[in-house]
């Protein structure tokens, strides 16, 4: 065999044993996890576990429309794979991709109802992690519903878990495998062109990106094990508030003092809640920021910025690139303002209302 053969099929059984991992991890939990479920009364309606989740064992492709999906990430891998056709009805985060929101929607992802769900008949839940309340998943579990809790996985390797659990669950794993394998050549090239933004940027240190949520109510900050703070770190910054607290808290000008943020990310929905940029900049504490003085906050939509779909590749470019710009005047203190002055464009356009923060 030529060696360049021997490194194509070399490759090429590499990425084979890449895709088989997680699943021998899935397929081992399964034991563990039938064990649990049998004595909680529910063994016939969750059939095995995904590391961090509950999922439905494999199994042959389903009829179509027999598919419930909540979360708008995992309705994005579904189309992502060209299995669409088994959607039956979504919850009101799944916008993307645009014939998305045509579907039958069921609610927000946090207040289901069991009764709406049931009265659909589907063949299959597919729920992400954050879905609930928990009694409504109960009820489905005990009315024989056979459901698939995908993982929280804030990284790429979590991505492509979501994507073989669920093409396992819906009976369509070639088309899972050849979306893994479409979304590691997209990552290599993403990671390519960060660190190649890395380089560029010399002896200067990494942005300090704070990321804000102000959907509704006070406007909170995200510290460390969130999906915002996951996609600063990936996009080659760093969250100044990482190492303050877990999850989210308010955003007080005590709090903004102390990070000294470079650039305020947040998101579209955000922005357009707080009456625009000029709402976000007259919030206590951020004018005197270096964020503030110069105007750099980037807004992104919430879907593909916090989702953690098939467009996390090209979403961590956007926004490695957007920190680059953003800091090209010297985030070590130098208060110009950068090329990301007031930006609210992304590069997809999916309208959100819900998300995994």
């Amino acid at each position: 065999m030529r060696t360049t053969d021997r490194r194509r099929h070399g490759a090429a059984g590499s990425a084979r044993a890449d895709l088989a991992r997680p699943r021998r991890r899935w397929l081992s939990a399964c034991a563990r996890g039938a064990a649990v479920l049998a004595a909680g009364g529910l063994a016939g309606a969750w059939l095995g576990v995904w590391p961090g989740g509950v999922a439905y064992a494999a199994q042959a492709p389903l009829p179509p429309a027999s598919v419930i999906v909540i979360g708008g990430g995992l309705t994005e891998i579904l189309y992502a794979m060209g299995a669409q056709d088994l959607l039956l009805a979504t919850d009101s985060t799944s916008t993307y991709p645009p014939p998305a929101e045509q579907t039958r929607k069921v609610g927000y992802q946090r207040s289901l109802s069991a009764e709406g769900l049931l009265s659909l008949r589907p063949a299959l839940v597919i729920l992400a992690p954050e879905a609930g309340p928990p009694t409504v998943i109960r009820q489905l579990a005990e009315a024989g519903t056979r459901l698939v809790r995908t993982t929280e996985r804030h990284d790429f390797d979590g991505l492509l878990e979501r994507v073989q659990v669920i093409g396992e669950a819906v009976g369509r794993g070639a088309d899972a495998q050849r979306l893994a394998e479409r979304l590691r050549d997209e990552w290599a090239a993403t990671q390519r062109e960060v660190a190649g933004l890395r380089q560029r940027g010399g002896a200067r240190r990494p942005p300090r990106v704070v990321f804000v949520l102000s959907h509704a109510g006070a406007p909170m900050v995200a510290g460390r094990e969130t999906a915002a703070d996951a996609m600063i770190t990936l996009a080659g910054a760093v969250n100044p508030l990482h190492d303050s607290f877990a999850g989210y808290r308010p955003m007080t000008p005590e709090a903004l003092l102390l990070a000294a943020p470079d650039i305020l990310l947040t998101t579209n929905e955000g922005i357009a809640a707080q009456g625009g940029v000029a709402g976000i900049l007259a919030k206590p504490g951020v004018a005197v920021t270096p964020a503030g003085r110069a105007g750099r906050i980037i807004g992104r939509d919430a879907l593909p910025l916090l989702g953690f779909g098939p467009r996390l590749p090209g979403v961590i470019g956007d926004l490695a690139r957007a920190f680059a710009a953003g800091s090209e005047n010297g985030p070590s203190g130098a208060d110009g303002a950068g090329d990301h002055r007031a930006t609210n464009s992304g590069p997809a356009d999916g309208r959100a209302n819900g998300m995994s923060r």
